[in-house]
């Protein structure tokens, strides 16, 4: 093989070498920016799940370990931590379809519109640092596919997705308990 072609053999390596290593690295493309997200809190953090529907409610608390979740009442049974850890995956960080109002608006809106005031359902989430924040869920927007959602002591509203709402009224009128295991 002559020099020449050797020499046309590196500097084509080379490019190609460089194209694959910019296309690669290269930044991502800024699209537009995706929905607010309502909150976020860290999965493992949550100790305390009490949610209040149609003047019931249901509390459940973690103990010691990460799979020692009980009812306040123990008299409701055992828990499903399957589904314990369905519904903190849920309580974790909904994103929001969209957010109605801006925090520094200076007139608030009407919540009776949204079924706010007062809430359909009420939802406190405890965190291990002994912090706990209150959630007011609405009623579903017109198209039936979110729930209108407020931080109890705080203005915006948020559109959150309808299984929010419906897991959490599910979580009282339903409570996850252990269905017992059927004698094979």
């Amino acid at each position: 093989m002559s020099y020449k072609t050797t020499a046309l053999l590196v500097v084509l390596a080379v490019v190609v070498g460089g194209f694959l290593y910019w296309w690669l690295n290269r930044p991502p493309e800024l699209g537009p920016p995706g929905p607010p997200q309502f909150y976020g809190v860290d999965f493992d953090s949550i100790n305390k799940i009490k949610v209040q529907y149609q003047g019931k409610t249901q509390e459940i608390v973690r103990g010691q370990g990460d799979a020692d979740w009980s009812f306040t009442d123990p008299s409701i049974g055992q828990v499903d931590l399957g589904r314990v850890n369905g519904i903190r995956l849920l309580v974790s960080g909904p994103m929001s379809k969209r957010m109605l109002d801006s925090p520094f608006q200076e007139e608030a809106r009407d919540l009776k519109e949204y079924g706010l005031d007062p809430p359909q359902i009420s939802l406190t989430v405890g965190l291990d640092d002994g912090t706990e924040f209150d959630i007011d869920i609405g009623e579903k927007s017109a198209d039936g596919q979110k729930h209108y959602a407020k931080f109890k002591d705080f203005e915006p509203v948020f559109l959150i997705d309808y299984t929010w709402g419906n897991e959490l009224a599910r979580f009282v009128t339903e409570p996850p308990v252990l269905k017992e295991q059927k004698a094979g």
